[in-house]
């Protein structure tokens, strides 16, 4: 769980909007702990919570959005990250799960509310109170169960502004179907809004609208016993190079399931989510938020466990080497000796390769790269780097019975690779890098095979040294 100081400061005016009448509210949360200004200082995002919700669930990912850019900026690491000014529309509680016509008008205000806020920013007085100056032109969605419903049928209404709203986030929403049907409105609102989204892509009006829309649904998996988990999935209304579907079960650092309402307060989780919403912006982009193929790129290292340095190329002296002629080789403590050294593999006619290694939490200094002679004759070995196909996992004591007493962060983890011959086209070795002893100090194990199937050997891979 989180703690907070948190203060929701009421948008005056906003109640006076046209679709929202005097039904519902606007609030702007503020954690006093980091602010005791109400000004605007960032990047907007709205959360809508979902049926019989409240505004204030929006408090543990608010605060600990506010504590990760306090932090980057006190280790002088916020580089061209900007904070977030995170709005709570109050939708009094209302049960939208079972009524079409609600959902709908709790859709139309939540559009409402994005024109709102995005109208404070346009202030020139606003402006000058952001460090560095931008103007943003969209809003980051967060929103919880039906509250992504209402979010996805903003593109349906006709008054909707492509560009308006960019990046969509929701949490243990149903997207395919309603988990209850008690009237026919609610049918047709979620047919007509997936067809919106099912568009092939081929209509002008659909790429226009849907341009730069990135979406990603975090399920609580079976712990959610309001919402079924595969309801959740949007693989069918989005493509992949827009949007994924992600298990809490599943994210770095967070490994276990949510039920309905914890999946908004989880710490591991919240933290993700807090810490991906800080490296989405950027004060380089005239609205202060990346571009699609780059924020897809934040959420997959974030929420898939994928390292962003995606391809990245070293030379390394080839002396700096020892070379395995063998199809397989296990490093360990006892390695540690060999500190500064690559470990090589020759992948000649190799058809798959398999590695497995236990790594240090803190810092990611275990690496495997594929390598060939820079030249037939260089002292050197031209290496690309493979730490976007790892897999990351969590790694506990086969005694342990409860969760540790510690952050997740510092648990300890394995990285598993695996690589087919396709991928290793052109190259010479596979190899490891045991740059100081601290990446050593676990266990790893490398195998080749030239039928295509690798066996690790299970019996060296227990234990976390």
């Amino acid at each position: 769980m989180t703690w907070m100081h948190p203060d929701y400061v009421k948008m005056d005016g906003f109640r006076d909007v046209g679709s929202c009448s005097s039904r519902y509210n606007l609030y702007l949360y503020k954690d006093r702990e980091f602010d005791s200004s109400n000004e605007l200082k960032g990047v907007p995002a709205l959360f809508i919570h979902g049926n019989a919700g409240s505004y204030q669930q929006v408090r543990s990912i608010a605060k600990e959005t506010d504590a990760e850019f306090a932090r980057l900026v006190a280790t002088s690491n916020a580089n061209n990250h900007l904070p977030l000014d995170i709005f709570a529309l109050d939708l009094n509680g209302e049960l939208s799960a079972f009524s079409g016509h609600v959902l709908a008008r709790q859709s139309a205000c939540a559009y409402e509310a994005v024109q709102f806020i995005l109208n404070l920013y346009r202030d020139t007085a606003i402006l000058r109170s952001t460090r560095p100056p931008v103007k943003p032109d969209s809003v980051i969605i967060l929103a919880h169960s039906m509250g992504g419903i209402a979010a996805r049928r903003m593109f349906s209404l006709p008054n909707f502004q492509s560009g308006s709203v960019t990046t969509i986030i929701t949490m243990a929403t149903p997207h395919l179907y309603p988990p209850i049907v008690l009237d026919g409105e609610i049918q047709s609102l979620y047919k007509s809004m997936n067809n919106l989204w099912k568009n092939d892509g081929s209509n002008a009006a659909f790429n226009e609208l849907f341009y730069n829309v990135t979406m990603v649904s975090i399920v609580g998996g079976n712990q959610d016993t309001h919402v079924p988990s595969h309801l959740c999935h949007v693989e069918s209304l989005i493509p992949p190079e827009n949007g994924f579907t992600v298990y809490t079960s599943t994210v770095l650092t967070v490994w276990t399931m949510t039920d309905h309402l914890s999946i908004l307060w989880c710490n591991q989780l919240v933290k993700v989510i807090a810490r991906t919403l800080i490296e989405i912006t950027d004060s380089r982009k005239p609205g202060g938020v990346m571009l699609s193929d780059a924020r897809m790129k934040t959420y997959r290292a974030s929420f898939l466990g994928q390292m962003s340095s995606e391809d990245s190329t070293w030379t390394i002296p080839f002396a700096r080497s020892t070379l395995h002629n063998t199809s397989s080789m296990t490093l360990g403590a006892d390695q540690t000796s060999d500190s500064g050294r690559l470990h090589l593999l020759p992948v000649s006619g190799v058809q798959k390769i398999s590695a497995y290694a236990t790594i240090v939490p803190s810092d990611f200094n275990w690496r495997i790269y594929l390598c060939r002679h820079s030249t037939n004759e260089s002292p050197t070995l031209s290496c690309r780097d493979t730490r976007n196909s790892h897999t990351l996992m969590p790694l506990y004591e086969p005694q342990q019975r409860h969760a540790p007493q510690v952050e997740t962060e510092s648990l300890p983890r394995a990285a598993y690779l695996t690589l087919s011959a396709g991928y290793t086209t052109g190259w010479e070795y596979i190899a490891v890098d045991c740059r100081d002893s601290a990446s050593c100090a676990g266990r790893t194990i490398v195998e080749t095979a030239t039928t295509g199937e690798v066996v690790l050997d299970g019996s060296i891979l227990r234990k976390c040294p």
